[in-house]
């Protein structure tokens, strides 16, 4: 997954290094010098996965913080322990936080769009014949988590109900290799949806998003980037019935 399309555009940020997974051996010692010599005063390693451990611990800052998990924790100079039972993940993730002495309860996402998505976006309802005054709702049927998904027909089902009751135009939302759930939720539709499109990058999506009325869909990733830009949301959570 792309992810750092949601960080390119954080005025926050001063620079983005990525870790490509499939490097050599040789390039991964040189990715890790290439940390050690930025001399960080301060590593937060919000991973918390035996690779990103083992690279906060060679970065040689002064300062890293980490999860307390077993065989992990010797990495960090400062371990932090979370609670066993199931949290909210922006709850654990923020607790890294504490050692600095940084104490939040804004979970909120910042992910910022720019000009060219948005020219994306727009470009986008035009070739749909998305009218301004149209009721859009967008749907994301997908999930990387098998018990995260929601039965394709119940989507179907609230997709008619609100095609047919609110003469909505219902806009699917998936990415690379995940339009197999777009597909199943058409074939048990009696309305009609808006037809299909290339798939877009994440901060396309995001742009599309805050074009929207309503986002309905599992609680996957585009869920998150509907609530980062104030799109009223509906999302479904727990086991498929």
């Amino acid at each position: 997954t792309p992810s750092d399309q949601v960080l390119t555009d954080n005025p926050f940020l001063d620079e983005i290094i990525l870790y490509d997974k499939s490097k050599t051996i040789f390039q991964t010692v040189s990715f890790l010098k290439q940390i050690r010599k930025l001399r960080f005063d301060c590593v937060i390693d919000f991973f918390g996965n035996p690779r990103s451990s083992f690279i906060t611990f060679v970065s040689g800052a002064p300062i890293k913080i980490g999860f307390g998990f077993r065989g992990r924790s010797w990495a960090y100079s400062h371990p932090v322990n979370v609670l066993e039972e199931a949290t909210y993940a922006a709850h654990d993730k923020i607790k890294l936080l504490e050692p600095l002495g940084i104490f939040s309860k804004n979970f909120s996402l910042d992910f910022f769009e720019n000009e060219k998505d948005q020219d994306y976006a727009k470009k986008l309802f035009e070739q749909l014949e998305i009218k301004d005054n149209d009721f859009v709702v967008s749907l994301s049927p997908v999930s990387r988590q098998p018990y995260k998904v929601w039965p394709p027909k119940r989507f179907a089902q609230i997709a008619d109900w609100l095609v047919k009751n609110y003469n909505a135009k219902i806009l699917f939302l998936s990415g690379p290799g995940e339009k197999h759930f777009v597909d199943s939720v058409r074939e048990f539709m009696n309305q009609k949806a808006l037809p299909e499109y290339d798939v877009p990058t994440l901060s396309e999506t995001l742009s599309i998003l805050n074009q929207v009325n309503l986002h309905f869909g599992n609680d996957n990733g585009p869920r998150h980037f509907a609530i980062a830009g104030g799109t009223p949301t509906l999302a479904i959570f727990g086991r498929p019935w």
